[in-house]
């Protein structure tokens, strides 16, 4: 997610996806000096990258020491310098990243999306998790499995207090053509598992590619998930929709671990695959509504034991 820098205060600000910035009190980026307008400039996600326009400012909007038209925009990236109002009073872009979903708590918490994935009140604590699943189409899920859709501003309870969400319209730069997304749908796992099980490798299969993944606390919980899931497909009267299905007070036995730990294993594994660009992570583990069961999203797995 992109970054700018205060110069003279060093403070960093983190870039909503449509940013403004000017005097006025509801500015996200609200700066005190009497030579910036209420509503002065806006920073904005492109989808590709990001742009700073001049809103017709009085005093200016400058890209280092030249000042801009009025109502122009420049393209910024790292290391860019621009001004509000006063070009001595610099701000430097250090981060131009892709937006990224954000919570904002009544008692001054924030909270950033990783991958796509935002967990509330922390990924410590997941009760809620925010997620995309296609452009602009944002969803909240409670640990019972309950999906609904979201929006950006809407506020939600998690944690014993309210969240104000900022979601991107975009939150992933332009895929490049000849490098097609990676869909969950199209992935499989293999697992390579020591008799003792105490090491676990797991690699994703994609259109005749293989992706290593690094170990992770988590890989125990999506091995169990994995052999659910395996083990129910060889029952041909058993329908696909049932297939893999665990209760997690079944799960918190075999792993020997407890319910809080194990969302926070659902996020984690969830967010792995998110960060390595697989479209539709969250579904990698499933939640059944109102059941407080879960299975592996994916129904095509290898298990090898060494």
């Amino acid at each position: 997610m992109a970054v700018i820098k205060h110069l003279a205060s060093g403070e960093s600000h983190t870039l909503l996806s449509s940013h403004l910035v000017g005097r006025g009190p509801t500015c996200p980026l609200s700066l005190t000096n009497r030579l910036v307008s209420g509503e002065h400039a806006v920073f904005r996600w492109t989808g590709s990258h990001w742009e700073l326009r001049d809103l017709g400012s009085r005093n200016g909007t400058f890209d280092g020491e030249t000042r801009l038209d009025s109502g122009a925009t420049m393209q910024i990236t790292v290391g860019s310098q621009v001004a509000f109002g006063d070009p001595g009073d610099l701000f430097e872009i250090v981060d131009d990243g892709p937006p990224s979903a954000m919570a904002f708590g009544d008692n001054g918490e924030v909270r950033a999306a990783e991958g796509g994935l935002l967990s509330l009140p922390d990924e410590d604590h997941p009760e809620l998790t925010v997620f995309e699943d296609g452009p602009g189409r944002w969803f909240v899920e409670e640990q019972d499995g309950t999906r609904r859709p979201t929006h950006d501003l809407e506020q939600v309870e998690a944690g014993g207090q309210l969240w104000r969400l900022e979601l991107p319209v975009v939150l992933e730069s332009t895929l490049q053509a000849d490098a097609g997304p990676v869909l969950l749908s199209n992935v499989s796992l293999h697992f390579t598992v020591s008799r003792d099980q105490e090491s676990i490798n797991i690699s994703m299969h994609h259109g005749g590619q293989k992706t290593p993944l690094q170990t992770r606390a988590h890989a125990s919980l999506l091995l169990s998930l994995a052999k659910a899931r395996f083990e129910d497909s060889r029952n041909s009267e058993l329908p696909h929709g049932e297939q893999g299905w665990v209760h997690v007070e079944d799960l918190v036995t075999m792993l020997r671990t407890n319910v809080n730990q194990l969302n926070v294993s659902i996020f984690r594994a969830r967010r792995q695959f998110a960060l390595i660009k697989v479209l539709g992570a969250t579904g990698i583990i499933e939640r059944r509504p109102g059941s407080r069961q879960i299975r592996l999203g994916i129904p095509h797995v290898e298990i090898e034991t060494l």
